[in-house]
């Protein structure tokens, strides 16, 4: 599962709040990532291309 990050260290790579992540998730502009049981994970690929429209935008 490595290639898969939890919240926390989502928020760490992409230097932003964990709130923020739930702001832009309730709004749809977020990738929602994946449920595993209780907890939520985000593929690194996904991620990635999302930062890189962010970009561009």
């Amino acid at each position: 599962m490595s290639n898969f990050l939890t919240m926390k260290e989502l928020a760490a790579q992409l230097k932003v709040t964990k709130a923020t992540l739930f702001s832009l998730m309730k709004r749809g502009q977020f990738p929602a990532g994946i449920r595993i049981g209780r907890c939520r994970r985000w593929n690194i690929d996904e991620i990635d291309r999302w930062a890189e429209a962010q970009q561009e935008a």
